[in-house]
Protein backbone atom coordinates (compact mmCIF):
# COMPACT_ATOMS: atom_id res chain seq x y z
CA UNK A 1 0.00 0.00 0.00
CA UNK A 2 2.53 2.76 -1.11
CA UNK A 3 2.14 5.67 -3.82
CA UNK A 4 0.29 8.29 -4.93
CA UNK A 5 0.07 10.12 -8.39
CA UNK A 6 2.94 12.31 -7.94
CA UNK A 7 5.07 9.63 -6.70
CA UNK A 8 4.02 6.82 -9.11
CA UNK A 9 4.85 9.57 -11.96
CA UNK A 10 8.45 10.09 -10.94
CA UNK A 11 9.44 6.54 -10.08
CA UNK A 12 8.14 4.76 -13.58
CA UNK A 13 9.70 7.08 -15.56
CA UNK A 14 12.83 6.91 -13.53
CA UNK A 15 12.55 3.23 -14.07
CA UNK A 16 11.63 2.98 -17.81
CA UNK A 17 14.62 5.39 -18.07
CA UNK A 18 16.91 3.40 -15.94
CA UNK A 19 15.82 0.28 -18.65
CA UNK A 20 16.28 1.78 -21.97
CA UNK A 21 20.25 1.05 -21.72
CA UNK A 22 19.19 -2.41 -20.29
CA UNK A 23 18.93 -5.51 -23.00
CA UNK A 24 16.11 -7.48 -21.16
CA UNK A 25 16.08 -11.27 -20.87
CA UNK A 26 12.76 -11.94 -18.72
CA UNK A 27 9.66 -10.67 -18.03
CA UNK A 28 9.43 -7.58 -16.05
CA UNK A 29 5.52 -6.25 -14.29
CA UNK A 30 5.19 -3.93 -11.67
CA UNK A 31 1.77 -4.37 -8.98
CA UNK A 32 0.59 -0.92 -7.99
CA UNK A 33 -2.70 -0.51 -5.87
CA UNK A 34 -5.61 -1.25 -7.90
CA UNK A 35 -6.60 2.67 -7.58
CA UNK A 36 -2.92 3.63 -9.46
CA UNK A 37 -3.65 0.68 -11.80
CA UNK A 38 -4.91 3.26 -14.56
CA UNK A 39 -2.33 5.36 -14.15
CA UNK A 40 0.36 3.40 -14.01
CA UNK A 41 -0.86 1.15 -17.11
CA UNK A 42 -0.50 4.58 -19.15
CA UNK A 43 2.68 5.37 -18.29
CA UNK A 44 3.48 1.85 -19.45
CA UNK A 45 1.86 1.56 -22.69
CA UNK A 46 4.08 -0.01 -24.83
CA UNK A 47 7.15 -0.08 -22.44
CA UNK A 48 7.48 -4.38 -22.25
CA UNK A 49 6.87 -3.65 -18.49
CA UNK A 50 3.88 -5.71 -17.72
CA UNK A 51 0.63 -4.43 -15.30
CA UNK A 52 -0.38 -6.40 -11.92
CA UNK A 53 -2.76 -6.63 -9.74
CA UNK A 54 -2.02 -7.07 -5.67
CA UNK A 55 -5.50 -9.04 -5.63
CA UNK A 56 -8.52 -10.01 -7.73
CA UNK A 57 -11.87 -11.45 -6.55
CA UNK A 58 -12.86 -15.01 -6.46
CA UNK A 59 -16.10 -14.02 -8.13
CA UNK A 60 -17.25 -12.74 -11.60
CA UNK A 61 -19.43 -10.13 -9.82
CA UNK A 62 -22.29 -9.36 -7.79
CA UNK A 63 -23.07 -7.97 -3.98
CA UNK A 64 -19.09 -7.92 -2.96
CA UNK A 65 -18.48 -4.46 -1.77
CA UNK A 66 -15.15 -2.94 -1.90
CA UNK A 67 -13.51 -5.87 -4.80
CA UNK A 68 -12.19 -5.79 -8.04
CA UNK A 69 -13.04 -8.95 -10.28
CA UNK A 70 -10.58 -10.38 -13.41
CA UNK A 71 -12.98 -9.28 -15.65
CA UNK A 72 -12.13 -5.47 -14.44
CA UNK A 73 -8.75 -5.82 -13.81
CA UNK A 74 -8.15 -7.43 -17.35
CA UNK A 75 -9.92 -3.82 -18.76
CA UNK A 76 -7.23 -1.77 -16.98
CA UNK A 77 -4.90 -3.54 -18.82
CA UNK A 78 -3.64 -6.01 -16.12
CA UNK A 79 -2.12 -9.77 -17.95
CA UNK A 80 -0.64 -10.94 -14.54
CA UNK A 81 -2.16 -10.52 -10.97
CA UNK A 82 -0.62 -11.45 -7.06
CA UNK A 83 -2.93 -14.03 -4.91
CA UNK A 84 -2.83 -15.29 -1.85
CA UNK A 85 -0.08 -12.75 -0.29
CA UNK A 86 0.85 -13.64 2.95
CA UNK A 87 -0.42 -10.06 3.82
CA UNK A 88 -3.59 -11.46 2.76
CA UNK A 89 -3.77 -14.53 3.95
CA UNK A 90 -3.03 -12.68 7.75
CA UNK A 91 -6.41 -11.77 6.54
CA UNK A 92 -8.26 -15.05 6.82
CA UNK A 93 -7.78 -15.92 3.22
CA UNK A 94 -7.96 -19.86 2.83
CA UNK A 95 -5.91 -22.20 0.60
CA UNK A 96 -9.60 -22.61 -1.05
CA UNK A 97 -10.27 -19.32 -1.48
CA UNK A 98 -6.84 -18.40 -2.95
CA UNK A 99 -6.87 -21.35 -5.58
CA UNK A 100 -10.39 -19.86 -6.42
CA UNK A 101 -8.60 -16.37 -7.06
CA UNK A 102 -6.29 -18.25 -9.12
CA UNK A 103 -8.96 -19.86 -11.14
CA UNK A 104 -10.86 -16.35 -11.52
CA UNK A 105 -7.43 -15.05 -13.22
CA UNK A 106 -6.71 -18.15 -15.72
CA UNK A 107 -10.39 -17.90 -17.04
CA UNK A 108 -9.84 -14.17 -17.57
CA UNK A 109 -6.62 -14.80 -18.98
CA UNK A 110 -4.33 -13.70 -16.62
CA UNK A 111 -1.45 -14.83 -14.98
CA UNK A 112 -1.85 -15.76 -11.18
CA UNK A 113 1.23 -15.05 -9.15
CA UNK A 114 0.43 -17.58 -6.46
CA UNK A 115 2.19 -16.91 -2.93
CA UNK A 116 2.82 -19.41 -0.89
CA UNK A 117 5.20 -19.64 2.25
CA UNK A 118 6.07 -20.96 6.23
CA UNK A 119 5.77 -18.78 9.38
CA UNK A 120 8.88 -18.91 11.30
CA UNK A 121 7.95 -20.87 13.70
CA UNK A 122 6.54 -23.60 10.98
CA UNK A 123 10.48 -23.60 9.83
CA UNK A 124 11.66 -24.03 13.35
CA UNK A 125 9.52 -27.14 13.77
CA UNK A 126 9.92 -28.41 10.74
CA UNK A 127 6.59 -28.12 9.25
CA UNK A 128 7.85 -25.65 6.35
CA UNK A 129 7.39 -28.37 3.11
CA UNK A 130 3.80 -29.64 4.85
CA UNK A 131 2.50 -25.67 4.68
CA UNK A 132 3.40 -24.98 1.62
CA UNK A 133 2.47 -28.75 0.16
CA UNK A 134 -1.07 -27.62 1.92
CA UNK A 135 -1.19 -24.22 0.33
CA UNK A 136 -0.08 -25.75 -3.47
CA UNK A 137 -2.80 -28.67 -2.73
CA UNK A 138 -5.97 -26.46 -2.73
CA UNK A 139 -4.41 -25.08 -5.92
CA UNK A 140 -3.96 -28.49 -7.43
CA UNK A 141 -7.08 -30.10 -6.47
CA UNK A 142 -8.99 -27.14 -7.79
CA UNK A 143 -6.94 -26.57 -11.08
CA UNK A 144 -5.41 -29.82 -12.31
CA UNK A 145 -3.53 -29.39 -15.53
CA UNK A 146 -4.15 -25.69 -15.56
CA UNK A 147 -1.99 -25.57 -12.28
CA UNK A 148 0.84 -25.06 -14.80
CA UNK A 149 -0.11 -22.25 -16.53
CA UNK A 150 0.19 -20.21 -12.83
CA UNK A 151 3.49 -18.76 -11.35
CA UNK A 152 4.56 -20.00 -7.57
CA UNK A 153 6.13 -17.30 -5.65
CA UNK A 154 7.83 -18.77 -2.46
CA UNK A 155 7.84 -16.50 0.14
CA UNK A 156 9.00 -17.83 3.56
CA UNK A 157 6.88 -15.02 6.07
CA UNK A 158 9.53 -14.94 8.34
CA UNK A 159 12.12 -13.73 5.41
CA UNK A 160 10.03 -10.85 4.31
CA UNK A 161 11.04 -6.82 4.86
CA UNK A 162 13.42 -8.80 7.41
CA UNK A 163 16.65 -8.46 5.46
CA UNK A 164 17.03 -12.34 5.93
CA UNK A 165 17.03 -14.73 3.43
CA UNK A 166 17.04 -18.30 3.32
CA UNK A 167 20.15 -20.61 3.05
CA UNK A 168 20.65 -21.45 -0.92
CA UNK A 169 19.66 -25.04 0.03
CA UNK A 170 16.96 -23.93 1.74
CA UNK A 171 15.17 -22.28 -1.03
CA UNK A 172 16.37 -24.56 -3.64
CA UNK A 173 15.04 -27.27 -1.84
CA UNK A 174 11.85 -26.10 -1.76
CA UNK A 175 11.16 -24.85 -5.18
CA UNK A 176 12.41 -28.10 -6.06
CA UNK A 177 9.39 -30.00 -4.08
CA UNK A 178 7.12 -27.22 -5.69
CA UNK A 179 8.22 -28.20 -9.22
CA UNK A 180 7.94 -31.50 -8.41
CA UNK A 181 4.29 -30.97 -7.09
CA UNK A 182 3.07 -28.55 -9.96
CA UNK A 183 5.00 -30.24 -12.75
CA UNK A 184 6.02 -27.12 -14.62
CA UNK A 185 4.97 -22.95 -14.52
CA UNK A 186 7.34 -20.83 -13.54
CA UNK A 187 8.72 -20.83 -9.94
CA UNK A 188 10.10 -17.31 -8.11
CA UNK A 189 11.12 -16.59 -4.54
CA UNK A 190 10.49 -13.82 -2.45
CA UNK A 191 11.40 -12.35 0.53
CA UNK A 192 14.04 -9.36 1.53
CA UNK A 193 15.49 -9.69 -2.59
CA UNK A 194 17.11 -6.27 -3.30
CA UNK A 195 20.28 -5.55 -5.05
CA UNK A 196 22.29 -6.91 -2.42
CA UNK A 197 20.47 -10.43 -2.31
CA UNK A 198 19.13 -10.72 -5.94
CA UNK A 199 22.70 -11.79 -7.76
CA UNK A 200 22.79 -15.04 -5.44
CA UNK A 201 19.15 -15.73 -5.74
CA UNK A 202 18.87 -15.86 -9.66
CA UNK A 203 22.21 -18.64 -9.11
CA UNK A 204 19.94 -20.98 -7.34
CA UNK A 205 18.15 -23.89 -9.51
CA UNK A 206 14.78 -23.65 -10.29
CA UNK A 207 14.66 -19.93 -9.27
CA UNK A 208 13.24 -18.48 -12.65
CA UNK A 209 12.51 -14.83 -10.85
CA UNK A 210 11.86 -13.01 -8.09
CA UNK A 211 8.45 -11.20 -6.33
CA UNK A 212 10.54 -7.91 -5.44
CA UNK A 213 8.75 -5.98 -2.26
CA UNK A 214 9.90 -2.80 -0.88
CA UNK A 215 13.34 -2.69 -2.76
CA UNK A 216 10.85 -2.17 -6.28
CA UNK A 217 9.98 1.35 -4.54
CA UNK A 218 13.60 2.63 -5.85
CA UNK A 219 14.06 2.97 -9.37
CA UNK A 220 17.75 2.18 -9.42
CA UNK A 221 17.36 -0.61 -7.19
CA UNK A 222 15.01 -2.51 -9.08
CA UNK A 223 16.28 -2.03 -12.40
CA UNK A 224 19.33 -3.34 -10.40
CA UNK A 225 17.50 -6.19 -9.44
CA UNK A 226 16.56 -6.64 -13.37
CA UNK A 227 19.68 -6.41 -14.86
CA UNK A 228 21.04 -9.35 -12.20
CA UNK A 229 18.85 -11.59 -14.55
CA UNK A 230 21.58 -11.10 -17.20
CA UNK A 231 24.66 -11.82 -15.08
Amino acid sequence: MQGSYATNEVLLHDLLSELQSCDLCCDVAVAPPSVYLDQVGRVLKDSGVLLSAQDVSAYPDGAHTGECSARMLVEMGCSMVIVGHSERRACGESDSLVALKAEAALDAGMTPVICVGETLEDRQQGRARQVVEKQVGSVIKLLSQRVKQCCFAYEPIWAIGSGQVPGVTEVSDMLQCLSGWVGGGRFLYGGSVNLHTAPSLFSIEHVDGVLVGGASLNAKAFAGIIRATNE
